[in-house]
């Protein structure tokens, strides 16, 4: 009876047009009570004696139930400290997902608040963001959600994956960039909808050479020192006076 009803209702949600994970929350509990039974009649079929080997005396049992144990441990592991991240391996994991349901519960969100507060008068900024509610008490100003405009007064707006996955983004951008005046001197701020071609941050890089006009740069190995999309990385004196952290990821 469990099995039927986790069946129809996997079922049932599936042929929904509205897909989120969190919609099959009450199939959880029937397939833990499953799972549960399963592993209780498999620990019954192990033998009780144990089994003799030159470097070891293992209890089958023993066995038998720390391999699960593991596995549960496992996705906490894997996922912290986002432990809402975690998909199920066996089903595609992540990348499965996000081409499935819509992902992101507010992950990651503490380490945008943190970015903020970094930022000059961040008490007197003011942020739209999908998942206020969870970024406002790690946010030293202010703000509101973002819903289906952007607001005019907004310092900052804070995309989120599931915006990207519906197609928001480029819109939120575009009406985000048509609201304001260019603060860059001396660049142009290209079109967020229609990026320029080639690299596209020649128009506002202060190292731009001829070639980051024609080719785009490939995602690549620089310096030993991880990975950049650039013809032209900045050195590590250069990342240590421009970037956070003295520039872990820059090239020689």
């Amino acid at each position: 009876m469990l099995g039927a009803y986790v069946g129809g209702f996997l079922l049932m949600m599936t042929l929904g047009a509205k897909k989120f994970d969190r919609y099959l929350l009450p199939a959880v509990p029937a397939l833990g009570v499953l799972a549960a039974v399963g592993l209780s009649h498999a620990l019954w079929l192990l033998p009780l004696r144990t089994v003799d080997h030159r470097l070891y005396r293992v209890p089958p049992r023993a066995v038998g139930l720390g391999v699960p144990v593991a596995l549960l441990v496992w996705p906490l592991v894997s996922s912290s400290p986002y432990f809402l991240a975690y998909y199920n391996p066996l089903m595609g994991g992540g990348a499965a997902a996000q081409r499935t349901v819509m992902v992101g519960n507010g992950e990651g969100l503490d380490q945008v608040a943190r970015w903020l507060n970094n930022r000059p008068s961040s008490e007197n900024l003011w942020v739209a963001s999908h998942s206020f509610d969870i970024l406002q008490p790690l946010f030293v100003g202010s703000g509101e959600p973002l819903r289906d405009r952007v607001p005019s007064d907004a310092d900052y707006v804070v995309l989120y994956r599931f915006q990207m996955q519906i197609g928001q983004s480029p819109r939120v951008l575009a009406e985000y960039v048509g609201q304001r005046e260019p603060e860059l001197s001396g660049a142009d701020v290209p079109s967020a909808t229609d990026p320029p071609p080639a690299c596209r941050f020649h128009t506002r890089c202060p190292k731009c050479q001829e070639l980051c006009r024609s080719e785009e740069p490939a995602l690549e190995p620089k310096g030993g020192r991880g990975l950049a999309a650039c013809h032209f990385p900045l050195t590590r004196r250069e990342a240590a006076e421009r970037l956070p952290g003295g520039g872990a990821a820059a090239s020689d």
